[in-house]
C-alpha cells in the first residue's frame, strides 16, 4: 500500500497543478472573478495616443509691433505718417492715380519744413508742406 501511496499523491499534486493553472482553486472554494486582461488596456492607450497625436495646436501667431516715428525739430513734432498721407494726397490731387506708382520716395527738409518727393524716379519739383 505504500506504493499506492505515493502514486495518489504524485496524481493529485499533478491535479492541483493542472487545476491552480486553470484558474481553478484546489480547496473547492468559491470561484473568484477572473481578473481583467492588461492586453486590453494597451490597444485603448494606443487609440488614446493616435487621437492627441492628430489634436495637435497651431502655433502661436507672430504679433506685429507697432512703430511711430517722428521728426523733431525747435520742438515742433512730425509723424512720417503724416507725411506720408499729405504726399499722397497731393499726388492725387494734381491728377494721377496711386496705382501706377512703383516707387516713391519722399526728401523732408527740417529748415524749409517741406517734402519733396520723387514718383517712379521722375521728379517734378513737387512738394507738400508742413
Amino acid at each position: 500500500m505504500a506504493g499506492t501511496t505515493k502514486t495518489t499523491a504524485k496524481k493529485a499534486t499533478k491535479t492541483a497543478t493542472k487545476k491552480a493553472a486553470a484558474g481553478k482553486s484546489v480547496t473547492g472554494a468559491a470561484k473568484k472573478p477572473a481578473a481583467k486582461k492588461p492586453a486590453a488596456k494597451k490597444p485603448a492607450a494606443k487609440k488614446a495616443a493616435v487621437k492627441k497625436a492628430a489634436v495637435k495646436k497651431a502655433p502661436a501667431k507672430a504679433t506685429s509691433m507697432i512703430t511711430t516715428t517722428y521728426f523733431e525739430v525747435d520742438g515742433d513734432q512730425v509723424r512720417i505718417d503724416d507725411i506720408y498721407t499729405k504726399v499722397v494726397e497731393a499726388y492725387k490731387n494734381a491728377g494721377h492715380r496711386i496705382g501706377n506708382v512703383k516707387t516713391l520716395d519722399m526728401y523732408y527738409n527740417l529748415s524749409e519744413r517741406r517734402c519733396y518727393y520723387v514718383v517712379n524716379g521722375k521728379s517734378d519739383g513737387s512738394f507738400v508742406e508742413f
